[in-house]
């Protein structure tokens, strides 16, 4: 349904309610069985489940293969998240061990890059 109003001399057209176009809120096709709905929505669960599943696989997967081959950096990670997790963690704290953090990677990526110079450079 389509409703006209007047403002200031000029026509607006609008929706009816909510915006649906069809008297019973199904479309321009009508209301679905609520049968087809079930099927629809235990098969999209069903894939969200199967995908869920994967993304759990691989992300254990993944944190295995970083057990084997950084144990202390897991077990330090997993302390700082337990820490945080359970209210430790004050905003200021946050903000300087972030920024600490942020000092040190731009350090490490810039000795990265000057390294290479370094080495092969013309001679003075």
């Amino acid at each position: 349904m389509v409703r006209a109003t007047q403002h200031n001399g000029s026509t607006e057209t609008r929706p009816d309610g909510d915006g649906s176009s069809g008297p019973e809120r199904g479309g321009p096709r009508g209301p679905r069985p609520l049968g087809e709905s079930l099927r629809t929505l235990r098969r999209d669960v069903r894939e969200l489940l199967a995908a869920l599943e994967q993304t759990s696989a691989s992300a254990s997967d993944a944190l295995r293969e970083q057990i084997d081959e950084r144990p202390y950096a897991v077990l330090g990670a997993g302390f700082v998240a337990g820490y945080v997790l359970g209210g430790g963690m004050t905003l200021r704290l946050m903000a300087i061990l972030l920024g600490a953090a942020g000092r040190a990677t731009i350090a490490q990526l810039v000795t990265r890059t000057v390294r290479p110079w370094e080495g092969g450079g013309a001679s003075a």
